[in-house]
């Protein structure tokens, strides 16, 4: 899930009304480039929000929320492998949140998942088997726990099998989101956008991210053999008129996240795809925000899958 869905996971689109509902979670990880007001109000700007970020928004926190519950891919795992990943090919390995499971297009092979294997599929000129672990709603922990597994047995299945020719060769993860589920640092960021409350919420909810990413990334590259290429994408910018005051928040919150996947992706050795600026202004022509919705739409999920074929060195347009 996309980090505005745990922001705003309730959108009333008439007229300008946007209800917020999140949940309570505890601050922690590291102390790794930790945010102070002064070197965030330098980093605004960048990140699209006007210098004069320190006015009060009034909220008030409800009493007592339920989670936000995003529909699964009604794809199952057997479906999501290809028939044939058993045979000789090399296999791609989808890891991520509702974006990888495709939530938002109209159907799941017209997912960024879906549509950067078949362009990969007609660029090689031979067929890729694809294993998309992908779950909505999953937090970077979720996917090390839950999903790292299963591709780290493909892995070395792969390495077993007495064919060289045989390999895991690219592993896409997108994460993030979903690691805001119970911020409740975000009811302070709505008062004083740049303070101490907020900040020190923010990061460590950047911290415990960047620490799974790393974790995932080094398990993914270690072991005997050819290692596979690990795309890393960051969180893209979401900016849309119906937002209104809660705007400045989302692009705080979207800057610091997107430091710590750019740092964890450096260090761990991934490629990092920038596809943070892709949907900015872009709402209604990207995203099924016009119904409540700001997963990416078909056209959506075609640019983020455009932005991993430029990662991976290929030009061409994701169409078809």
């Amino acid at each position: 899930m996309l980090l505005v869905a745990v922001l705003l996971p309730a959108v009333a689109v008439s007229g300008a009304a946007i209800a917020i509902a999140v949940l309570g979670s505890e601050p922690g990880g590291k102390t790794t480039s930790a945010a102070t007001p002064a070197s965030v109000e330098r980093s605004l700007p960048a990140a699209g929000i006007g210098s004069d970020t320190r006015s009060e928004i009034q909220a008030t926190p409800p009493a007592q929320t339920e989670p936000s519950t995003m529909t699964p891919s009604p794809v199952s795992l057997t479906e999501r492998k290809s028939s044939d990943a058993d045979g000789n090919r090399d296999v791609y390995i989808a890891l991520g949140d509702s974006l990888a499971a495709g939530v938002g297009a109209s159907s799941f092979d017209l997912g960024y998942v879906g549509v950067f294997h078949h362009r990969l599929e007609l660029i090689e000129g031979r067929p890729i088997s694809l294993l998309n672990l992908g779950i909505s709603g999953a937090t970077s922990a979720e996917i090390l726990a839950d999903q790292l597994p299963g591709a780290l047995q493909e892995i070395q299945r792969l390495r077993n099998d007495g064919d060289p020719t045989t390999n895991v060769s690219i592993v896409t993860l997108n994460a993030g989101g979903n690691d805001l589920r119970g911020a409740l640092a975000l009811w302070a960021c709505l008062s004083d956008l740049l303070g101490e409350t907020c900040l020190t919420g923010l990061n460590g909810i950047a911290d415990e991210l960047r620490g799974n990413l790393e974790s995932i990334i080094d398990l993914l590259l270690d072991g005997p053999g050819e290692a596979p290429t690990v795309y890393l994408m960051n969180l893209y910018s979401l900016s849309d008129e119906r937002l209104e005051s809660f705007q400045r928040v989302l692009d705080l919150v979207t800057a610091m996240l997107n430091e710590a996947i750019v740092d964890a992706g450096d260090r761990a050795g991934a490629i990092v795809v920038d596809v943070s600026p892709i949907f900015r202004d872009r709402a209604e022509e990207l995203t099924n925000v016009a119904t409540a919705d700001i997963h990416p739409n078909d056209a959506g999920h075609r640019e983020l899958a455009g932005a991993l074929l430029r990662a991976a060195g290929n030009q061409q347009s994701p169409e078809g």
